[in-house]
C-alpha cells in the first residue's frame, strides 16, 4: 500500500466509521501510514509551504488515530468479529482483554477468600522490572522489592521495580522506556 495519501487515508476512516463491522484492510495499512508521515517529515520546505506540510504531518496522525480508535472500538464489543482486526491493532486487544482477565482474577480471589493467590499477584507486582531512562543523577535508591538499585548518571538506561520507576517519573528524575515486542 505505498500510495497511501491523505485522500486515501481519510477514506479509509471515513468507510471505517461508516461500517458496524470491522472491515478488511491492507496488513501493512499502519507501516504505510508511518511511511508517509515519515516522508512527509523528511521534506524540508521554506515557510508557508513548511507549516503546509506540518499541517499534513498533523492530519495524517489524527486520522490514524482515529482509524485505530474506530476499529478497536468494535473489536472490544464482547462477541465481535476480531477476524479483520491487523496484527497491530490484535496487539492492543490482547492487553485489553489481559486487562479484563487480571481484574476479574482480583475480584474472583477477593470474593472467595484466595488469600495466597492475591499474595502471590502482589509478589509479582512488587518484583516487576521496567526499564527507564534517567534525566538526572540519582544516587542508591532502595527498591520496592528491598534490594539496592544504582547509583545512576545522567541518561543512564536501567531497569528498576516499577513502583520506583513511577515516583522517578513523577518527579521528572526518569522516561520510562516503551517495550515493544
Amino acid at each position: 500500500m505505498s500510495d497511501l495519501g491523505m485522500e486515501k487515508l481519510y477514506g479509509m476512516v471515513l468507510r471505517e466509521l461508516e461500517s458496524d463491522a470491522i472491515l478488511e484492510m491492507d496488513p501493512d495499512t499502519y507501516s504505510s501510514v508511518s511511511e508517509f508521515v515519515g516522508n512527509l517529515r523528511r521534506q524540508e520546505f521554506d515557510g508557508i509551504e513548511n507549516e503546509i506540510r506540518d499541517v499534513m504531518v498533523g492530519t495524517a496522525a489524527r486520522l490514524a488515530d482515529m482509524l485505530l480508535k474506530a476499529r478497536l472500538e468494535k473489536g472490544f464489543v464482547p462477541g465481535a468479529d476480531v477476524g479483520n482486526l491487523l496484527d497491530e491493532e490484535k496487539y492492543v486487544l490482547d492487553a485489553e482483554e489481559e486487562k479484563r482477565e487480571r481484574m476479574e482474577l482480583v475480584a474472583e480471589a477477593a470474593a472467595r477468600g484466595k488469600t495466597l493467590l492475591l499474595g502471590r499477584m502482589a509478589e509479582m507486582h512488587k518484583n516487576r522490572t521496567v526499564t527507564v531512562r534517567f534525566l538526572k543523577k540519582v544516587d542508591k535508591l532502595m527498591g520496592s522489592d528491598y534490594r539496592e538499585y544504582g547509583p545512576f548518571r545522567e541518561e543512564y538506561i536501567g531497569s528498576i521495580p516499577y513502583d520506583n520507576a513511577r515516583s522517578l517519573v513523577a518527579r521528572g528524575d526518569a522516561v520510562h522506556i516503551g517495550w515493544v515486542d
